[in-house]
């Protein structure tokens, strides 16, 4: 009983820390993406204005 508590308490463990790193994952990709985009639209714009 014991070691089938251990072992469930470990794999929520193990899922909850794929959960973070996969939802970091997302987090950091969309802020890269959000500011790329802006980058390119500054850029376009700058060189419109110019």
């Amino acid at each position: 009983m014991n070691s089938t508590v251990e072992r469930s308490i470990s794999l929520v463990r193990a899922c909850a820390t794929v959960r973070f790193i996969y939802d970091s994952t997302i987090a950091l990709y969309n802020l890269r993406l959000s500011s790329g985009i802006r980058w390119l639209e500054a850029s376009v714009m700058s060189g419109l204005t110019t």
